[in-house]
């Protein structure tokens, strides 16, 4: 043991092993084989020999000590009047070879397997004593866990991992190796849960909060902000006037009209007295016509006051730095939300709007509180999908199911669950990496 463990690597740990079994039982050789892939393999011999262009020797060698492992028994040869009747047939072709006198080849077990073997020869006839053997056997019980060790730590890891995997049956379920059984019995649970127990699955999606009905205020023609009345988030009554646009030139084409509706009328009635009927249906068309455009000219007016069509909140629009800016005809000016009405959109990915359909329930909780969540139920999912933050998604409207929480502004953000039916939980746990593995797979193949 001290030899073996004096010596790095298995090849000069084994040949200095050799070495000094070989003066301990007067051998004139000893080899050393190790199992490998269910067949002995030599890996040293005594004096310092090469193993480099022995092939033959070395497999005369080895079916000898396959032989005395085959039979999980100690041979020795020629055999002795005391000894039992065992099959010699490689060790008399061993011995005929390489005109050995004597040969004794000791099985190397370890844990109820064999694990090598040791060969001893002599040149003379001498056969080997029964006390040598005693010693040859003690020796190689104690030496074969510290070179099968050897071995092993040379291996490369594949191989190491093939050799455990390999023992794990017959380790389960043989006798001891409590804590393993335990392990694997807890693993097989876990991985029947994994596999058979479905568990509710959800959809999980950013979401925020819209006014079920938003009314946009534009600009009713071309012209410049004159006065904002309101902001985003302030709270506002029907009929509340909200913004101003300029209004000069319209109040200088308003008194243009009423002059032009006064004089008309004014000819109407010179022409009533003279009783010129054809004076009196030109000045009373004309004075129509000025009414007519009297009326467009108030309209506008007053098309240029925005007020709140509703009760509701502001949403959108904050004019109050842009005071004197030039606005266009149809240009957004401001949103209003009414009270207590709205609707929760989800921005849904593609990868996952196909298990996602009207009528499905979930819930959502908002930043602003989200220890509390509040169911909600699918209405429709948008047919057509949109790019958002760099993410393909398909915007999906929900309804809160009953009254939906306190102090609900338009514009609030959170995460949106929807129930998405029964899955096993590896399903849960892996399906974005097996989509995508199958979609790089099919992508790959021809």
């Amino acid at each position: 043991m001290a030899v073996a463990l004096s010596h790095e690597g298995l090849e000069r740990s084994a040949a200095a092993v050799a070495d000094e079994l070989a003066v301990a039982c007067d051998c004139d050789r000893v080899a050393i084989g190790l199992t490998h892939r269910r067949l002995i393999e030599v890996h040293a011999l005594s004096h310092g020999a090469e193993l480099n262009g022995r092939s033959r020797e070395l497999r005369e060698i080895a079916a000898a000590m396959d032989e005395a492992a085959d039979q999980t028994v100690t041979v020795r040869f020629p055999p002795q009047p005391e000894d039992r009747p065992l099959i010699t047939l490689a060790h008399a072709e061993l011995a005929q070879r390489q005109a050995a006198g004597a040969l004794c080849t000791v099985p190397m077990g370890k844990d109820g397997r064999i694990v090598g073997a040791v060969t001893f020869e002599r040149r003379s006839a001498r056969p080997f004593e029964q006390s040598t053997i005693d010693f040859a056997e003690d020796a190689v019980a104690l030496l074969a866990e510290l070179l099968e060790l050897k071995q092993r730590l040379e291996e490369p890891p594949v191989a190491r991992l093939a050799a455990v995997v390999a023992s794990y049956p017959k380790r389960l379920l043989g006798a001891g190796h409590g804590r393993l059984k335990i392990v694997s019995a807890a693993i097989i649970a876990a991985a029947a849960a994994l596999t058979l127990i479905p568990v509710p699955a959800s959809v999980v999606a950013p979401a925020h909060i819209e006014g079920a009905v938003q009314r946009v205020l534009v600009a009713p023609a071309d012209g410049f902000l004159k006065q904002v009345h309101a902001r985003p988030g302030d709270t506002v009554r029907a009929g509340q006037l909200l913004a101003e646009l300029a209004d000069e030139d319209l109040q200088l084409e308003l008194r243009r009209w009423e002059n032009e509706v006064s004089r008309h009328e004014t000819a109407y009635s010179e022409a009533l007295a003279r009783q010129d009927r054809a004076q009196v249906v030109i000045a009373q068309a004309r004075a129509g016509e000025a009414r007519a455009q009297l009326e467009v000219v108030r309209s506008h007016i007053e098309r240029g006051r925005l007020v709140a069509p509703f009760d509701g909140v502001l949403i959108k629009g904050d004019l109050k730095q842009q005071l004197g800016a030039p606005v266009r005809k149809g240009d957004t000016l401001l949103t209003l939300a009414p009270f207590e009405q709205f609707r929760v959109i989800l921005d849904v990915e593609d990868r996952d709007v196909a298990r996602v359909q009207a009528g499905n329930v979930g819930r959502i909780a908002l930043s602003t509180r989200p220890d509390d969540t509040h169911a909600i139920r699918i209405v429709r999912v948008k047919p057509v999908a949109s790019t958002v933050d760099g993410r393909n998604v398909f915007e999906t409207e929900a309804a809160f199911e009953g009254p939906g929480p306190r102090d609900l502004r338009p514009g609030l953000e959170g995460i949106g669950k929807i129930d998405a039916g029964n899955r096993p939980l590896y399903w849960i746990i892996g399906n974005r990496a097996f989509d995508w593995l199958r979609l790089t797979f099919w992508s790959l193949s021809r």
